[in-house]
């Protein structure tokens, strides 16, 4: 049977994280990364400097929101999929006329 529907590769269940977030997350492991090249480990990268301002520049915006590819939905229509749903709306709009 041919599938209709695929989950999404752009995302996990619907979400991704947030421009914001990403970008937090990628200066943190920066952070981290240099500490630990400094001090051959990541004990104590916690209470640094560094690390705690990165603490209080945590965007204040949810840390995931919805695929744009999927609308948050998580999965995506195959092409069969559009032709079968284009086939349906028409179907019920020439019923409902």
């Amino acid at each position: 049977m041919t599938e209709l529907e695929v989950r999404c590769a752009e995302c996990r269940g619907g979400l991704v994280c947030a421009d914001e977030w990403s970008a937090w997350y990628t200066r943190a492991d920066e952070i981290e990364a240099a500490y630990k090249d400094h001090h051959g480990c990541l004990e104590g990268v916690e209470a640094s400097e560094e690390w705690q301002n990165q603490l209080d520049e945590r965007p204040t915006c949810d840390e995931e929101i919805d695929c744009v590819v999927c609308g948050g939905t998580g999965i995506i229509l195959t092409d069969t999929g559009r032709m079968v749903l284009s086939w349906a709306r028409k179907l019920l709009e020439h019923s409902a006329a």
